[in-house]
């Protein structure tokens, strides 16, 4: 009906077109014929009030955007402008969605039967509280590619232990190891251990692309062991306006030969900050 009633629309020649997400039941072939005739009806000089969540076709085709928000308007102007604002709000709310979970899942605690499950070892050393901080000691969940990160786990033993590695290990949403490494692999040996004490695990910059990620921490035996394994018990977001593939976001930069005609679209100041 929907597609139908664009149809009839762009036929009768109308002075004011109301477009409501047309776009979004179209397809392949419906879009770019949609498209052509709302350009034919700009160049016409026609007005168009087109409601839609495709960014970037508001963005081509829209001289002024309104952004509304729960009934109100939070922003109208120039389409760049606006839409990063949209897009910022979009992103703060999902951060916040994610450090509220966190915080919720923490506060439960060995209560939930799938943390109690994703934890085991015999405890001779016991990782009593695992912290995500940025370099400057500030606890987080939400990151930047360039960010860096310092993991701190406080742990306690009852009796003196010589034979001990402490590991960490980062796997992406589907479960891909990112990276892993242990105390032994860094060519640490241990000697002895005994009492409460404190390790950390200092990254200089993530570098990894968008997405949630699962941090495995624990302590065990050379021989594999396990003291205490924590398994995807805690996690971590990275947030980017960068829409990368893979896993890693090395840092990197672009050169063309002077032939090659390109420019880059300029970052705003909210841009820059989010990597």
């Amino acid at each position: 009906y929907m597609r139908l009633g664009f149809s009839i629309a762009i036929n009768v020649n109308p002075d004011v077109l109301l477009v409501d997400e047309v776009l979004a039941v179209g397809d392949a072939s419906f879009v770019p014929r949609c498209l052509e005739r709302i350009d034919e009806f700009r160049r016409r000089k026609k007005t168009i009030l087109f409601v839609s969540h495709d960014l970037i076709t508001v963005e081509k085709i829209c001289d002024r955007v309104a952004w509304l928000k729960n009934g109100k308007m939070k922003a109208l102007g120039d389409p760049k402008r606006v839409i990063d604002q949209y897009i910022q709000d979009v992103k703060s709310k999902k951060e916040k969605d994610f450090e509220k979970k966190q915080q919720e899942e923490e506060a439960q605690g060995d209560l939930d039967q799938e943390r109690r499950e994703n934890r085991w070892g015999n405890r001779e050393i016991e990782i009593e509280k695992v912290r995500l901080m940025d370099l400057s000691g500030r606890e987080k969940r939400v990151f930047t590619p360039s960010d860096g990160m310092v993991i701190e786990m406080d742990f306690h033993t009852k009796n003196p232990i010589k034979d001990f590695v402490f590991g960490i290990g980062m796997f992406n949403s589907q479960g891909v190891c990112c990276y892993g490494t242990n105390t032994v692999l860094e060519g640490f040996k241990s000697e002895s251990v005994q009492g409460r004490g404190k390790v950390s695990f200092l990254i200089k910059s993530l570098d990894l692309i968008n997405g949630t990620y699962y941090l495995d921490v624990a302590a065990h035996r050379q021989d594999g062991f396990p003291y205490d394994y924590h398994r995807n018990l805690y996690s971590f977001m990275i947030s980017s306006k960068f829409i990368d593939s893979g896993i890693y976001r090395p840092q990197h930069s672009w050169k063309f030969s002077p032939g090659i005609k390109i420019t880059k679209k300029k970052q705003s100041e909210k841009e820059k900050q989010h990597g």
